[in-house]
């Protein structure tokens, strides 16, 4: 399930596996677990479910094999307390890391860097705003959730590569795009929450909202083509994010809505479309934005590969 490198009798009998409390981090393999469990409560189910069908499955998921994953169970690690100096020792630990073939990329060590670099961003810039650590959760998890679906996109709409996956984590402007974008987009949420009379009432409320908008996002981010020297898009994106999928101002009294079930998230979140619509929308956006990005927003669309198709119709199909 976990992936060949990950040696069972090792995982099952890690005499350091302990739960995070709050007062000490937890063990790498309870990370892992924690990750599973959050992926099977967003899907509706259960990590006992979950682990059932990976085990009944003809091909097993090689989940610590995957980016998405990784990205994941890195943030798990630093919000639980983790060291991000120790995070190499912990995962090596388990089996998690292994040594790339040669002339690929070693992305999840990448992700070991760049994961709890931009968690730190995203805590700094919510200071400001709340010291309830539910809510900085919320806002390190919408980071976290750009980066691992905005992965997810690029494999499955633009047949990436572990090299471009590695290009797309080393680029300071998808660095700063995810950083901003969720500064921009979620800090309005925090902020209406934190003014809510009862804020635990609202964390899964905040949690659901904040979580649309960074899927949202991440079709937006998906649409560039991100490396090194990459022109910088993170203000172009989160315009474009903020004027169409969170235009409507989001209160206390909208989350409280939401919880009730007498206002639709959908009508506070937008939906993007496909990133084939998207590309059109921003290249629209830029033109009427001109300040927002440097030099020809065409030059940083991504084309997407002949053969592959839309989430949702095949009207998106690029026949070539």
């Amino acid at each position: 399930m976990f992936g060949a490198s990950v040696d069972y009798d090792s995982f099952s009998t890690d005499p350091d596996f302990v739960a995070a409390d709050g007062t000490s981090s937890g063990s790498a393999a309870d990370a892992v677990l924690d990750t599973v469990a959050r992926r099977a409560a967003a899907a509706g189910t259960t990590l006992e479910e979950t682990l059932t069908l990976f085990n009944e499955a003809a091909e097993p998921p090689a989940l610590l094999e995957d980016p998405s994953f990784q990205v994941e169970l890195v943030s798990e690690l630093v919000k639980g307390g983790s060291d991000s100096a120790a995070l190499e020792t912990q995962l090596s630990g388990i089996g998690a890391l292994t040594t790339p073939a040669e002339g690929e990329p070693d992305v999840f060590r990448t992700i070991i860097a760049v994961v709890p670099a931009v968690i730190a961003t995203t805590r700094a810039d919510t200071a400001s705003i709340t010291t309830n650590n539910d809510l900085v959760n919320a806002a390190i998890d919408a980071s976290v959730k750009v980066i691992s679906s905005t992965i997810s996109k690029k494999k499955a709409r633009f047949a990436a590569t572990p090299t471009d996956v590695n290009n797309l984590l080393n680029s300071p402007s998808f660095q700063s795009t995810t950083t901003k974008v969720v500064a921009a987009a979620i800090g309005p949420v925090l902020t209406a929450a934190n003014g809510a009379t009862d804020v635990t009432a609202l964390l899964t409320t905040v949690s659901s909202v904040t979580s649309s908008i960074a899927e949202e996002a991440s079709e937006v981010v998906s649409g560039f083509g991100f490396d090194a020297g990459s022109a910088d898009v993170s203000d172009l994106v989160t315009g474009f994010v903020t004027s169409t999928v969170t235009a409507t101002p989001i209160t206390a009294e909208t989350l409280q809505g939401i919880s009730d079930g007498t206002v639709s998230s959908g009508s506070v979140v937008t939906r993007t479309g496909d990133v084939s619509t998207v590309q059109v929308n921003i290249v629209n956006f830029a033109t009427q934005n001109p300040t927002l990005v440097t030099g020809d927003v065409t030059q940083t669309i991504q084309v997407i590969p002949k053969g592959t198709w839309g989430q949702s119709t095949w009207g998106n199909f690029n026949w070539g």
